[in-house]
C-alpha cells in the first residue's frame, strides 16, 4: 500500500517542479531534483506534478476528482459482483437452475420469476432484513427467511383489503367453516 504523503509536502513538491520546469530538459529531470531534496521517490514526484498539470487543464487525462469517482465506482462494482455471486450460489443451492448461467437459463414459470424478483428487490436490495453487506450464503438465507416470513405473515396486500395474507386466509376458511345459523 502506498504511503500517504503530507499534503504540504505534496503541494511544495508540485510547486517546485512546475516553477523550475523551464530550467530542466524534462519534467522527469525536474522531478528527480525535487524528489532528492524532499526525500521522496522521483517517480512519485513526477506523477504528482503530472496530476497537477492534468487538474490544472495543461495536460490531457483524468482529473483527481474523476479518478476518485472511478475508484468509488470500481469499489461499488466489485461489491455488487460479490453480492451477485453470493446470490447466484444461494439461489442455485435452493434449486433455482434459471440462475445457472447468463443466457442459458432454464424456463421457470412467471410466478416464480416474479417472486425471485421481489426477493432481490425487497430483501436483497435493501437493509430492512439484513444490515451491512452480504458476506456468506448464510447471510442471504437468513435475510431471505425474514423476508419470506414478512411476505407471508405481515405484508399488507392491497387486493386483500390491506390485510396480511395469513389473516385473509384465516378469515376465508373461517367463513367456509361456519356452522349454519338456525333460522
Amino acid at each position: 500500500m502506498p504511503k500517504k504523503i503530507d499534503p504540504k509536502v505534496r503541494e511544495r513538491c508540485v510547486r517546485q517542479v512546475l516553477e523550475h520546469l523551464p530550467e530542466y530538459p524534462s519534467l522527469t529531470a525536474a522531478a528527480e531534483v525535487v524528489a532528492s531534496r524532499e526525500g521522496l521517490g522521483k517517480e512519485t514526484v513526477r506523477r504528482l506534478a503530472v496530476q497537477a498539470q492534468i487538474d490544472g487543464g495543461q495536460r490531457q487525462g483524468a482529473t483527481s476528482e474523476e479518478l476518485a469517482e472511478i475508484k468509488d465506482l470500481k469499489t461499488k462494482v466489485r461489491r455488487l459482483e460479490e453480492d451477485n455471486e453470493i446470490l447466484r450460489r444461494a439461489f442455485l443451492r435452493r434449486g433455482h437452475p434459471a440462475l445457472d448461467r447468463v443466457g442459458r437459463g432454464l424456463p421457470l414459470n412467471a410466478l416464480m420469476e416474479c417472486v425471485i424478483g421481489l426477493d432481490k428487490t425487497e430483501c436483497i436490495g435493501t437493509t430492512v432484513f439484513h444490515t451491512g453487506p452480504y458476506r456468506t450464503i448464510g447471510d442471504v438465507e437468513y435475510a431471505t427467511a425474514g423476508w419470506v416470513d414478512w411476505y407471508n405473515n405481515r405484508r399488507l396486500h392491497s387486493t386483500l383489503g390491506m390485510m396480511p395474507p395469513v389473516e385473509y386466509e384465516q378469515a376465508h376458511y373461517a367463513a367456509l367453516n361456519r356452522e349454519p345459523q338456525p333460522v
